[in-house]
């Protein structure tokens, strides 16, 4: 099967905050959470689980489903 190269370049809102000794970031429009023991760490947590979420959907063939589902419209 051949091989393809998907490249996006996405602004997302992150939001960053203590939560008792960790730090939890979270992108809400794709309800991704990740936490860590620093602000940089949890950042970067949450980078690579937002990239994985979009490489889920478009290996599995439902990015367009699930950008919709979180509430994104085509421009």
């Amino acid at each position: 099967m051949p091989t393809s190269t998907v490249t996006l370049a996405v602004r997302l809102e992150a939001r960053v905050r203590r939560a008792g000794a960790l730090w939890v970031a979270a992108c809400p429009p794709l309800d991704v959470v990740t936490q860590a023991d620093t602000q940089p760490e949890a950042l970067a947590a949450l980078r690579e689980a937002v990239e994985a979420w979009f490489e889920s959907c478009v290996e599995r063939g439902v990015l367009d489903a699930a950008l919709r589902e979180a509430g994104f419209a085509p421009s």
